[in-house]
This record gives C-alpha cells, structure tokens and sequence, in this order.
C-alpha cells in the first residue's frame, strides 16, 4: 500500500473508538477477575502481588492481540496472512513476554515492583481474554463491512433502475436526432455496468462475519 499522508492525524476518528472500545472491554474483563481472584474465588485465593501480576500479564496478552486487529484496520485479521505481515512484530513480542515471565517468577526483580508470582493457568486465562478481545474486535469489523456491502448494493441497484428507466423516457419525449436530447441520455456505455453490480452481489460473507452470525 502507499505511504500514508504525513499531514494526516496518526490516530483516525476509527482508531481512536477502536482503542476505546478495546480499553472498556479490557478494564471490565480486568476488574471481573481481580475481584474474583481476591474475594469470590471457592478454590483459589490470590494474593494482592499475585493478583496484580495476573492482571498485567492479562493486559499485556490483550495488547499483542489487539496488535495484530491493527494490521487490518478495517479488513479480516482472521488469516495467516495476518500473522505474517509484519515479521517485526514479532520481536517486541517476544520481549514483551520475556520481560513479563521475568518480572513474574523471578523473586528478586517482583520485590522490586512489589508483585508476586501467579499460579500457571493464568496465562491460560491471559490467552483467553486475548481472543475474546481479538473476536470481539475482528466481528465489529465484520459488521462495518456487512453494513457497508449493503449500502453499496442499495446504491446500486438505485443507479441500475436510474439507468434502466432514464433511456425509455428518453425515447418517449424526445425523438431520435432530436436537438434538445440530453446529452446524459445519449451514452452508448451504460451509467452503471452490470458485470460490477452482478459481482457484488456474489461475493460471500468473510470468515469474521460468519463468526459474528455465530455468536
């Protein structure tokens, strides 16, 4: 794709609702389990260091999730072609989750922010949460493009009748060589091709928006 315009805001109208969106879906996910992990949890009970440890690791999983939503802003991030866009992306990654294991089990570096190692099957839960915020953000992009396939074919199918009905009142008050036809009227190549239209219309649902109509 060609470069994007260095006038242009780096955060368009549809990346700062996203972000939004991300973020009230991941604050409310967070307080869910930190409330659960430290009061209403039958079999388990987590420290405070553990129980904040756990809630950055689930932030932190989330945010690589939500990364690789951001490589297709509005197109389907729903195939491997997606995860290997961007190579690079990976080396963050990779540093990110090293980082956080060290923070996590190694005592002497968790004294320093004050947290305490986590049980295994919290990284389960990150994971978790991750895809549910990558589904949730991929079947949004599915709707917008669903909503926006039918507004494309209601726009057609109004020009398609436009250019099926204009040519006949144009034969009917103006006769052939007539001086005062309009030159809109007088087109060999049809306002609107019907191959586009016809195209359009088969075209099937993406793999997002068949998970949307699932859910």
């Amino acid at each position: 794709r060609p470069p994007r315009d260095p006038k242009r805001s780096i955060l368009s109208p549809v990346m700062v609702f996203r972000t939004l969106e991300v973020g009230v879906l991941a604050t409310i996910l967070m307080l869910l389990f930190f409330i659960l992990d430290r009061n209403w949890a039958p079999w388990y009970r987590l420290s405070l260091g553990a129980a904040q440890m756990a809630v950055f690791n689930e932030i932190m999983i989330i945010q690589i999730f939500f990364a690789f939503n951001c490589l297709h802003l509005k197109g389907n991030s729903l195939h491997w072609r997606a995860f290997t866009l961007n190579p690079l992306l990976y080396i963050p990654v990779v540093a990110l989750v090293g980082l956080s294991v060290l923070m996590t089990y190694e005592p002497h570096v968790g004294a320093v922010f004050g947290v305490e190692a986590h049980p295994w099957w919290v990284w389960l839960r990150a994971i978790g949460c991750g895809l549910v915020v990558f589904l949730w953000v991929e079947a949004e992009k599915a709707v917008q493009r669903l909503v926006k396939r039918c507004r494309r074919q209601k726009k057609n199918k109004k020009l398609m009748m436009m250019n099926t009905t204009q040519p006949e009142a144009a034969a009917t008050n103006h006769p052939v060589g007539s001086p005062n036809l309009p030159r809109s009227l007088v087109c060999e190549r049809p306002l609107f091709p019907v191959g586009r239209l016809s195209l359009v219309h088969s075209r099937r649902l993406s793999l997002s928006s068949l998970l949307f109509l699932l859910f």
